[in-house]
């Protein structure tokens, strides 16, 4: 079940186009993928994984570089939220990667799907999108959602990559928010502008409010009235 639900997603996004093995451009290699699977709290999930290790031509590394939030950033807006009695919530991306942005027409990337599949050998899918495991992924995914952030009025904290803040007009409503690629963390002052900006982040991106936050990326959030606990 988790098999198919991660393949019917993939597909429904436009992922790949399949086709035979002599399509591919010679000099181009094609790369492996498998399925990799996790028990979560919320039952069993499976991803398709592609051994980007295996992409020739390589990729240049400037083109693929992606950040991720300093541990230091996370604890300041816990803290922060702590201190000034903010909301705490989370947002989880579904399959975030393959809803970044198309991948260019020129990009020649090949794989075979899995053989759990039980597809035809001789099938082979040309990627539209970026998958878990190619180089590329991260940083399209970063360039999508960074732009949708500045749009809706995000401002980068001290020239972060992953940390940003946002205000309204009076300078009474405000949101800070942190995100470790698929899994977003804000703080907020005002239901009412959250709720609209989770709003607008979901119906660009499909995903899950988790509401107020009690795990994210790795830590356990416990929080009271007056202190949290990671």
């Amino acid at each position: 079940a988790a098999i198919q639900k991660e393949y019917q997603g993939l597909i429904q996004r436009g992922t790949w186009t399949a086709v035979p093995r002599s399509d591919v451009p010679s000099g181009v290699r094609v790369m492996d993928s498998t399925f990799v699977f996790k028990d979560k709290s919320t039952g069993a999930k499976a991803r398709l994984v592609v051994r980007g290790d295996q992409q020739f031509p390589a990729p240049d590394p400037v083109s693929t570089y992606s950040a991720s939030p300093a541990a230091a950033e996370i604890r300041i807006l816990l803290s922060h939220a702590t201190q000034t009695g903010r909301g705490l919530h989370s947002v989880d991306i579904s399959q975030a990667f393959v809803q970044a942005n198309p991948l260019p027409d020129d990009a020649h990337l090949y794989i075979r799907p899995p053989s759990a599949l039980g597809l035809p050998k001789d099938t082979v899918w040309k990627l539209r999108r970026p998958l878990y495991g190619l180089a590329c992924a991260p940083r399209a995914w970063s360039d999508t959602l960074t732009p949708f952030l500045r749009d809706y009025g995000f401002t980068s904290v001290n020239h972060s990559e992953t940390f940003f803040t946002w205000s309204d007009p009076s300078d009474t409503k405000h949101i800070s928010l942190v995100f470790h690629v698929d899994d977003i963390l804000m703080s907020f002052d005002d239901e009412e502008a959250v709720a609209a900006f989770k709003r607008a982040l979901l119906s660009r991106f499909q995903g899950t409010d988790d509401g107020p936050v009690t795990k994210y990326v790795g830590l356990e959030v416990q929080r009271t009235a007056t202190t949290l606990t990671i």
